[in-house]
């Protein structure tokens, strides 16, 4: 049986979440986080209502969080003493929280793909919202994308340079370009569009890496 429209998206978003927790140390497969976004992306991009959005976004970033995040669950087991249940219930409540920036992310960046230029401001978008993962209420600066990085030091270099969000920062726009590049691929006659908008977000990036103030 043929999945439903919905179906489809929501199975893309817990893939992106998937992918992102397979890019991270643990499983060592880093690459993966410069693809790992763009199926929510694409689904973002193609998702006309706001609060499906959300919900996509919210769905990827509880995969991701879970996935990341177990280390919590052993802490609050051996160290706070709660049972199987408190732990695992902080866990989820933890991961939910989270994954509300992700719903963001995605809802606001459905709009930005009605902007001839929006493609070009997501990366930016991105990195305002681990800034404020990092920074608001008690903060939780764990886990920022370019932290899929941090184990391969030819790369992580980089951020001597731009710090942690301008890995992040580049790693979000390669992962904006491929979901336009993957939306335009049947519409040749835009393709000059699309190479002015993923030379936008290449220069973005570029400049963020120079002015951005290292960690």
């Amino acid at each position: 049986m043929k999945p439903t429209l919905s179906q489809s998206r929501a199975l893309l978003s817990v893939l992106s979440g998937l992918l992102l927790v397979f890019s991270f140390p643990r499983f060592d497969l880093y690459p993966l986080s410069a693809v790992a976004l763009a199926p929510l992306i694409l689904v973002s991009a193609q998702e006309m209502r706001a609060w499906k959005r959300f919900l996509w976004g919210s769905l990827a970033g509880f995969v991701f969080f879970a996935g990341t995040s177990t280390w919590i669950y052993t802490v609050m087991r051996e160290f706070g003493g709660l049972g199987v249940l408190a732990a695992g219930g902080v866990l989820s409540l933890l991961c939910f929280i989270l994954s509300l920036y992700w719903g963001c992310f995605a809802w606001l960046s459905g709009y930005l793909w009605r902007n001839r230029w929006g493609p070009a401001a997501i990366p930016f978008l991105w990195v305002a919202l681990e800034l404020a993962r990092a920074h608001l209420f008690t903060g939780y600066p764990w886990l920022l994308l370019g932290y899929a990085l941090t184990d391969y030091p030819s790369i992580a270099r980089l951020a001597s340079w731009a710090g942690v969000y301008g890995l992040s920062f580049l790693l979000i726009s390669c992962n904006v370009a491929l979901g336009w590049l993957w939306i335009e691929r049947s519409r040749e006659h835009r393709f000059p569009r699309s190479s002015a908008t993923l030379l936008g977000v290449l220069l973005a990036g570029f400049l963020l890496l120079r002015f951005t103030a290292t960690e």
